[in-house]
């Protein structure tokens, strides 16, 4: 890898891991303003969910469809910033994070199948 790779690299790891120690509503509050943003901005991801639900839910009044939108965004930008914890913690630290699992038996199943 090329020094400027190599730095590039360290700078967005140490970024993540930064923001992943955050305390969870500084995150949480960190995420809502990316989603926010998002939306003013019309990003990609805006666009994207906003003909999603024009696909999914025609029916559904444009308001609700735009309230919709924006929880989409805001739960869409907290669980890419929770990722970032996982990402950047110690295994045995990230353990006791999880509080639910589900479909665990069929990741099993389908490891055990090969």
């Amino acid at each position: 890898m090329d020094p400027m790779t190599r730095l590039a690299a360290s700078l967005l790891y140490f970024l993540a891991a930064a923001i992943a120690r955050l305390p969870w509503s500084w995150l949480h509050a960190l995420a809502d303003g990316v989603a926010w943003t998002w939306r003013r901005l019309e990003a990609g991801e805006a666009r994207v969910a906003g003909r999603n639900l024009d696909l999914a839910m025609p029916w559904a009044h444009v308001r609700n469809r735009e309230a919709l939108q924006q929880r989409v965004l805001r739960t869409t930008a907290r669980q890419a910033l929770e990722t970032l914890v996982f990402w950047t913690r110690p295994h045995r630290r990230n353990l006791p994070l999880i509080r639910q699992m589900h479909g665990t038996e069929l990741f099993d199943a389908a490891i055990a199948a090969g």
